[in-house]
């Protein structure tokens, strides 16, 4: 739940107009509880830390005996690159 009861009073306390974005995240969070906000917010976080990663891994996979790698001589397994994904999202 977010410590102001409408937008006005928002501005008023930050002294300032809120932005387009804050607006629509005021409108979007102020009825939500904030266990809602905090498992949306790790949904986000692991979707965030997964697909963006993953052309990049795919990448370094397929192409891992490139002649164009900084280090050509590492090579990482998926084995490796998986314990990593774990860990970081842990």
């Amino acid at each position: 739940m977010l410590p102001y009861g409408t937008m006005q009073e928002a501005e008023i306390v930050l002294q300032r107009q809120l932005t387009y974005i804050e607006k629509l995240w005021f409108n979007y969070s102020a009825t939500k509880s904030d266990y809602f906000l905090y498992a949306h917010n790790v949904l986000f976080v692991i979707v965030f830390y997964t697909l963006l990663p993953l052309p990049l891994a795919l990448f370094e996979i397929m192409f891992s005996k490139s002649k164009y790698k900084l280090q050509p001589k590492v090579k990482v397994s998926f084995q490796e690159m998986f314990r990593c994904y774990k860990e970081t999202v842990r």
